[in-house]
């Protein structure tokens, strides 16, 4: 049985570094049938509350299984993209009185350009291995249609996860410079066996 969510956000709410208590949980269940599932729902949630870093996680399932680099970005974006269209019909519905003093204002010069380029911007801003939450607050009060959102978002996010995961199997020690990752490949340990793609499968 594989706890999803709640027992990842139990572990991120450790002592024990963030990064690190993700790669202890990626390295116990990584094999479970149900864990592609797992971190599926755990990129959806992360549209609304952070639980655990959709790139830290992909990053700690690469080290932890080499061969899956190819597939592994799928559950990632189809997470991500069910989370964001999610929360942006949430926040469509509700409007900026969900948001309140919860999120961050976003740049002026950002939210000016989803103005002019709408489904692009959001496509782009999917690109950026970064925390769309805020983004797509924007992007849903914009009034972009939920169809084109998704179709941009899940492409954008596809792209980004697949960089993420192509360098995360072939050059992880450029990845060192961001912590997270760093402190994921310290816990794996430089003395750890390297497994094939046939071995990790």
């Amino acid at each position: 049985m594989l706890p999803a969510a709640p027992e990842l956000a139990s572990a991120a709410a450790s002592r024990a570094p963030l990064a690190v208590r993700i790669a202890r949980w990626v390295g116990a269940r990584v094999d479970s049938p149900l864990y592609p599932a797992a971190t599926a729902v755990s990129s959806a949630a992360d549209a609304f509350i952070p639980i655990a870093p959709a790139n830290t996680l992909l990053v700690a399932t690469i080290l932890a299984r080499p061969a899956r680099w190819r597939v592994a970005p799928l559950w990632f974006a189809a997470g991500t993209t069910v989370g964001a269209v999610a929360f942006a019909a949430l926040v469509a519905q509700v409007g900026p009185a969900l948001i309140g003093g919860a999120m961050p204002e976003i740049d002026p010069r950002v939210d000016a350009w989803i103005d002019t380029y709408g489904a692009f911007a959001a496509f782009g801003l999917a690109c950026v291995p970064l925390s769309m939450r805020t983004a797509t607050a924007a992007l849903a009060l914009a009034g972009i249609p939920l169809p084109e959102l998704a179709l941009a978002i899940g492409a954008g996010r596809l792209i980004s996860f697949c960089v993420v995961s192509t360098v995360a199997r072939f050059a992880p020690e450029p990845l060192r410079r961001f912590g997270p990752v760093r402190r994921i490949l310290d816990a794996v340990g430089p003395a750890a066996p390297v497994r094939t793609d046939a071995q990790a499968a």
